[in-house]
């Protein structure tokens, strides 16, 4: 009986660290997904005229959290031509 407990809580600790592992890829994933996508808001913003940089910072300081250039028509455009 004890040699089938110690089974189970081997099994149980090899599931663990997969999930373990395969929460740590995800996150990793994750990481890796918002470092590109913060390369491509960059991007954008860095080839955005003058004017328009100008309203994209007056409509962040008027609309704090609720702006989100990600989001926006103008970068969803853009990003469709890349």
């Amino acid at each position: 009986m004890a040699f089938k407990s110690i089974n189970t809580i081997n099994a149980i600790n090899a599931i663990n660290a997969m999930q373990n592992q395969q929460d740590s890829d995800a996150s990793d994933a994750l990481d890796a997904s918002k470092e590109d996508s913060q390369k491509q808001l960059d991007a954008y913003y860095q080839q955005l005229s003058p004017f328009e940089r100008q309203t994209c910072d007056i409509a962040r300081e008027h609309l704090g959290s609720s702006f989100d250039l990600a989001r926006s028509n103008g970068f969803l455009h853009w990003l469709k031509k890349q």
